[in-house]
């Protein structure tokens, strides 16, 4: 009788740590280990979790505007802007091939809501056509924001105002637990 009782209490215990593993994974519950000592007491500095990279990906390609304004003193016109208030983030000069990712290191985004005007000229060829310019913000290479901007076809200057919020962006990994189509 010992041994019986012996047996499934064994046996209530290894699937109860089955079943208490899977619902862990299944419902996202985070666990966190003790971190190690020489982290214990140190301060994360604000400066680097303000410093994010920004990917521009133009599917034109981005020439100087013939009919862009230059200020006094300027030799060649801007041919990709971007501004958070009244700060330029990104004031590209040169040419931009299409397809080609634009990497900006250390951008500083202070808050975690955030306004950027974007303004890019596409080339006299491309100029009739839909083309997009893709803006990814990433920290520590994960995705924070991802937005695709569209020009209307016309020979309009692709400018736009967007507003976004850099949250991370994780991707959700399936290990193939799910019971049914979500």
């Amino acid at each position: 009788m010992y041994r019986f009782l012996l047996a499934l209490l064994i046996a209530s215990l290894l699937l109860g740590s089955i079943a208490l593993c899977q619902y862990i994974i299944t419902h996202k519950v985070d666990l966190q280990l003790v971190r190690d000592v020489r982290q214990h007491g140190q301060v994360q500095h604000k400066e680097a979790e303000s410093l994010y990279t920004l990917v521009i990906i133009p599917t034109f390609d981005v020439r100087e505007d013939p009919f862009a304004l230059k200020a006094s003193g300027e030799q060649e016109s801007v041919r990709l802007l971007i501004r958070a208030g009244q700060k330029d983030i990104v004031r590209w000069t040169d040419d931009i091939q299409r397809g080609i990712p634009i990497r900006v290191e250390e951008v500083e985004l202070l808050s975690d809501h955030v306004e950027l005007f974007i303004e890019a000229a596409p080339s006299g060829t491309d100029a009739g056509y839909q083309h997009a310019l893709r803006l990814q913000i990433l920290r520590n290479d994960v995705v924070y924001a991802d937005e695709t901007l569209w020009t209307t076809g016309g020979r309009d200057v692709l400018s736009r105002r967007l507003s976004i919020a850099l949250r991370p962006q994780y991707h959700r990994l399936d290990r193939g637990l799910s019971m049914g189509a979500s």
